[in-house]
């Protein structure tokens, strides 16, 4: 199979997988929303865009570098994964040891209680960030779409059941 046929082959599984965990992620919104209080839910939002913005900001490029060089050899990949799980813990680590004087600054005072949870969400999703970069830079799209669905839908099947 030629890398153009993967490639589209790999497309064709990413809508399809996406769009069917991205419906079944607004029913559940939906239904999360129904239960929780309109305030309650804004509060986590705002939790959430604070926790994803330290998670992204300490990113640093690792999984761009990992997809930009295929010839990368299984030490490089393991430092990567290694120093941005590190890099990662120690962000998300500072942000929960500050969201106290952090939430008072950003009139959250509600971004301690949230954190834990968000943070570990997080911390998850980094563990298996430079694997997934690395399927992706290999064109095994249909697997990552499969994976990343799984856990999409994980999330909002933890998320209905804590709601």
């Amino acid at each position: 199979m030629s890398i153009v046929q993967k490639a589209v082959r790999g497309v064709a599984w990413s809508v399809v997988t996406g769009f069917g965990a991205r419906a079944l992620g607004l029913i559940g919104t939906l239904l999360i929303v129904r239960f929780l209080a309109p305030v309650e839910y804004g509060e986590v939002s705002a939790a959430y865009i604070v926790v994803a913005t330290v998670n992204q900001f300490s990113t640093f490029g690792v999984g761009m570098y990992v997809f930009a060089n295929p010839r990368a050899g299984r030490d490089v990949l393991f430092h990567a994964t290694m120093g941005h799980i590190l890099v990662g813990a120690v962000a998300l680590g500072g942000l929960y040891v500050f969201s106290e004087p952090l939430g008072r600054l950003m009139a959250m005072p509600y971004l301690r209680g949230f954190a834990p949870g968000l943070l570990l969400s997080a911390l998850l999703d980094r563990i298996g960030y430079i694997p997934e970069r690395t399927l992706l830079r290999d064109l095994r799209f249909a697997r990552t779409s499969v994976a990343r669905s799984i856990g999409e839908l994980a999330y909002t099947a933890v998320s209905l059941g804590l709601a």
